[in-house]
């Protein structure tokens, strides 16, 4: 699906318009679940919760292996573009230098992934959302692709 509709270039890619709701309503993954938010924000990129623990943050190896068995799994529903484990040293402080990547401390522990089309996020959606990882269930959400591409995670 393309990003944009008509020819206008730079503007945003966040998909709350009309036709964005039109496509999703028309995609064979709709979900009645996800119909009666009609402000639900539908973005290709999706926010994984309730999936990582503080301790599946510090340990490197036990990071890399997550890293790799998430997106193996994720990767059923369509090509991933990018996604993004924040760990600790990629959270800004208070008082600290601000770095490049500006990831708020409450964007630990959540697992953030952009699709190259919207119908691979709905289908992460509608089939993993409620699923029980780490004897808790998983929440996704739709989270905003300008935020996303910003580096501004929350």
């Amino acid at each position: 699906m393309e990003e944009s509709k008509g020819g206008s270039s730079g503007a945003s890619n966040t998909y709350t318009d009309q036709y964005s709701i039109e496509y999703f309503k028309s995609s064979k993954f709709y979900s009645k679940r996800v119909c009666f938010n009609f402000y639900v924000l539908v973005s290709p990129v999706v926010c994984l919760k309730n999936i990582l623990t503080e301790d599946d943050l510090k340990d490197q190896s036990l990071y890399d292996e997550l890293y790799e068995d998430i997106k193996f799994e994720l990767e059923k529903f369509g090509p991933i573009k990018s996604m993004i484990m924040p760990r600790h040293q990629d959270v800004n402080s208070a008082g600290s230098i601000l770095s490049a990547k500006n990831y708020s401390p409450n964007s630990l522990c959540k697992v953030y992934i952009e699709y190259n089309d919207i119908s691979a996020a709905f289908g992460a959606y509608n089939l993993m959302n409620g699923k029980i990882f780490n004897s808790k269930p998983l929440e996704i959400i739709f989270y905003d692709r300008d935020a996303f591409k910003n580096d501004i995670l929350d």
